[in-house]
């Protein structure tokens, strides 16, 4: 995903309605600036030289190509799926609103209801910011928000 979120796509306003906020940095988009074109193409050339010094010297960079050299090709592999496993959000379980439903109740919670991220029951949940981004828009767009009580 991060290649191809670097690979300049054409679909800017697309990917960060679909992904989120959290896209923009990767594809090199302001706020407000989904369409337009990558900012490293208008660096002037002593710059674009200085990025490419810079991540010649990086040192993952250059672990990263000497495992490439030093690894056959299953064990390259392995160390990507590796790293992505322990580099963040993993799913075990996934939930649609119908099934997280039926769950909840089957565990003795009760009225479960399918909020949005700016809605709650608890007072001005909005004013805590906690999924949802300055141009009050979802910080994830695919997240499922449900809230539901436990009896006591």
């Amino acid at each position: 995903m991060l290649d191809f979120l670097r690979s300049k796509p054409s679909n800017k306003s697309f990917i960060i309605e679909r992904c989120g906020e959290q896209v923009r940095p990767l594809l090199g988009v302001e706020d407000g600036d989904a369409n337009s074109s990558h900012k490293s193409e208008s660096l002037p050339l002593h710059l674009h030289f200085k990025q490419i010094l810079k991540k010649c010297t990086n040192i993952s960079t250059i672990k990263n190509f000497l495992n490439k050299i030093f690894l056959n090709a299953s064990d390259y592999t392995a160390l990507q799926y590796g790293r992505f496993y322990f580099s963040g959000e993993l799913h075990k379980h996934m939930y649609d609103r119908v099934s997280l439903e039926e769950l909840l109740l089957e565990i003795g919670f009760t009225q479960v209801t399918a909020k949005s991220h700016t809605s709650s029951q608890i007072p001005n949940w909005a004013s805590y910011c906690l999924d949802i981004t300055k141009n009050n828009r979802p910080r994830k767009p695919d997240s499922l928000y449900i809230e539901t009580i436990k009896p006591k």
